[in-house]
C-alpha cells in the first residue's frame, strides 16, 4: 500500500500538467476598462491526486473566456485560499470574488468563506460543485455569501455507491445534472453553462465608484458702499 501511493504522489504532477494541454486558443484580452479584469475566480479541488477529475482545467478554460483573474489551490491550500481573498479586497475595491470548491474542495471553500466572514470580508458569489456531504444547514450557508450556487450529480461512488449526492439548499441556486457521474462534472458542458453566466452576471454588477470630492472655494465678494439717501 505504501508503495502504491509513492507512485501516485510521483506521478501525480506529470497528470496535473497533462490537464493544461488543451486545443491551441489564444487567451481573450480584455480591453481597458474590462469589468471581467475585476472579477476573481479562486478553484479549490478536492482529492484528486491524479486529477482525473480535470478540476484543474477550469482555470484555463476561465481564463480563455475573458477572466484572466484565476487561481487553482488544492483542498488542503486553505491558507493560501485566505491570503489571497485578503490580497484581493485590499487591492482592489472593485472585486468580485467567485469561490469555486469541487468534491472534497466544496468543504474547504465553505471552510474558507467562514474564516473571512470574522474578518468582514464576503464572498459575492460561492458554488459548490459536488459537495456530496453539505446539507441544507445554516453552516454551510455562510452568510457572508452573497450568493450561493449549488450543482450536484451523481454522488462519489465510494459513498453508498453515488447515493449520497447532497441536498437542494435554501436560498441558493441549486442545479441537478442527473446522471453525471461526480468524477465528470467538472468537465461537463452543462456545469460550465452555468458558471460561464455566474461570472458574466457578477461581472456586469456596477461598482460603486469613489465619492468625487468636494472642493470648496472661497470666493471674496466686494461690497459697494451704500449709496447717500
Amino acid at each position: 500500500m505504501k508503495n502504491f501511493l509513492r507512485i501516485v504522489l510521483a506521478v501525480s504532477p506529470l497528470f496535473a500538467a497533462l490537464a493544461y494541454v488543451q486545443a491551441a486558443d489564444p487567451v481573450p484580452t480584455p480591453s481597458p476598462g474590462d469589468p471581467r479584469d475585476h472579477v476573481y475566480v479562486l478553484l479549490i479541488d478536492g482529492f484528486d491526486p491524479v486529477n482525473f477529475g480535470q478540476f484543474s482545467s477550469l482555470q484555463w478554460q476561465v481564463n480563455r473566456w475573458g477572466f484572466k483573474n484565476a487561481s487553482y489551490y488544492r483542498w488542503f491550500e486553505s491558507s493560501d485560499t485566505v491570503g489571497r481573498i485578503r490580497s484581493i479586497r485590499s487591492s482592489d475595491p472593485n472585486s468580485k470574488i467567485v469561490l469555486v470548491g469541487y468534491s472534497l474542495g466544496s468543504i474547504e471553500a465553505r471552510n474558507v468563506t467562514d474564516t473571512v466572514r470574522s474578518e468582514g470580508l464576503k464572498i459575492d458569489v460561492l458554488v459548490y460543485l459536488g459537495g456530496d456531504l453539505l446539507k441544507n444547514s445554516p453552516s454551510d450557508r455562510p452568510g457572508n455569501a452573497l450568493k450561493i450556487v449549488n450543482v450536484r450529480g451523481w454522488g462519489y461512488l465510494p459513498l453508498a455507491g453515488g447515493t449520497i449526492q447532497g441536498a437542494d439548499m435554501d436560498g441558493a441556486e441549486n442545479y441537478h445534472l442527473g446522471s453525471i457521474s461526480h468524477a465528470n462534472l467538472p468537465t461537463n458542458p452543462d456545469w460550465q453553462g452555468i458558471l460561464l453566466r455566474k461570472l458574466t452576471e457578477v461581472s456586469a454588477v456596477p461598482t460603486v465608484p469613489a465619492p468625487t470630492p468636494v472642493i470648496i472655494q472661497s470666493v471674496p465678494v466686494k461690497l459697494s458702499s451704500p449709496a447717500a439717501p
